[in-house]
């Protein structure tokens, strides 16, 4: 435990925090572009000063082409598989193959509690091995869009 007293004097300030850790001194461009160099430090470390504004840009949100969304039975929240998109359909179908030959070759009862994880499998391979051109898309949107999967996956296991 480190007292008042121990701390290093680069540390003073994060004392004064009341943070735990220690803070050391690395030095930085300033605004002329000349740089603060302490002499015991090494000379090729240069770290640019940190910026906390707000002018990042904005950068927006993956918009997914129409045809890879999910379209619900209206009135309701439940998904249909008639209903849905050439694209969608044929990714769906062919995940309905895959989990009939995992039934078939792989393992004929499965546990309750992997038939999630193997209809995912199902349907990630269904993406990945399909010629739709449409199927890199719906494969990124079923990785990166955790809802988007959960929704497939029902389609895919008994209600």
């Amino acid at each position: 435990m480190w007292l008042d007293s121990d701390l290093p004097a680069a540390a003073s300030a994060s004392a004064d925090l009341d943070t735990s850790f220690l803070v050391a001194d690395i030095p930085t461009v300033q605004e002329g572009g000349d740089v603060a160099m302490d002499p015991s430090l090494n000379n090729n470390l240069l770290v640019p000063p940190v910026s906390l504004s707000n002018d990042l840009p904005v950068l927006p949100a993956a918009e997914w082409p129409a045809d890879t969304d999910l379209v619900s039975v209206s009135g309701t929240n439940r998904l249909a598989l008639m209903l849905q998109h050439p694209p969608v359909h044929a990714i769906i179908h062919d995940s309905f193959e895959n989990v009939r030959a995992y039934i078939l070759f792989d393992h004929s009862f499965p546990d309750a509690v992997a038939v999630p994880t193997i209809i995912r499998d199902c349907l990630i391979a269904a993406a990945t091995e399909s010629h739709n051109p449409r199927a890199p898309v719906i494969l990124r949107r079923m990785t990166e869009v955790n809802e988007y999967m959960t929704r497939l996956s029902r389609l895919v296991s008994v209600p």
